[in-house]
């Protein structure tokens, strides 16, 4: 991503520590029997992701591009019709491509080692809103997000050579940083799931989950 897609005055990256073993997600026991009863993806349950136990971190930079914030979309999306399990695995894939956020425009967390998963939800709830009020102006920033951006040290600018180079320390800024120098083209629904469809080209799908379960539902006939 550039800072100025036409002059190029900066490349933007992402440089972020993640765990090489993973993540998971780990929620409250509840209930006389000890079970954990609560819904592990309701903002209610307080769920956490975290590293899995003796993970090494290692520091990863990724230049931008607009696979952030499409992920944040589908898992938004994916709330409609996947399962906790499938939303609690694109969670953790989301932390394994991505690290662990800590800023956000609904709230900052405040343990580095853990996010809540109502956290990212609404996150990705946020962005998805942006992208679906944007008009030929691109999105807004909601009206949290500058005090929250003020609060955070994240976000650095280095110069070689005459290369600019922007490092951003947080998914979560770089998804909002990345999806305010575009321009989107308004695109049918997701015809699975009917959500925001930001796929790549023509794809008539969000995601490969839907594409996968529209297909399957067609073959059993469910789908004409």
């Amino acid at each position: 991503m550039y800072l100025n897609h036409d002059s190029g005055v900066a490349t933007f990256e992402l440089e972020v520590p993640v765990s090489a073993n993973g993540y998971q997600v780990i929620w409250p026991e509840v209930g006389k029997d000890g079970i954990a009863s609560l819904d592990p993806i309701s903002p209610h349950a307080r769920a956490f992701l975290r590293a899995k136990p003796g993970s090494k971190e290692v520091l990863q930079r990724i230049r931008l591009t607009r696979s952030i914030w499409r992920d944040l979309v589908v898992v938004n999306n994916l709330l409609r019709v996947a399962t906790p399990a499938k939303i609690r695995s694109q969670l953790v894939a989301f932390c394994g491509n991505y690290g662990l956020p800590y800023f956000g425009v609904g709230g900052i967390e405040e343990d580095p080692t853990e996010v809540c998963v109502g956290h990212l939800l609404l996150e990705a709830r946020l962005l998805s809103e942006a992208i679906e009020q944007s008009g030929e102006d691109g999105i807004q920033y909601p009206p949290q997000f500058i005090n929250r951006f003020n609060e955070t040290a994240c976000i650095r600018m280095t110069e070689i050579e005459g290369d600019m180079t922007v490092t951003v320390s947080d998914p979560i800024v770089a998804a909002w940083l990345d999806l305010k120098t575009r321009v989107l083209e308004p695109k049918p629904p997701c015809r699975f799931c009917g959500g925001l469809n930001v796929a790549r080209g023509g794809a008539g799908f969000c995601s490969s989950h839907c594409s996968n379960r529209w297909h399957k539902a067609k073959a059993r006939g469910k789908i004409k």
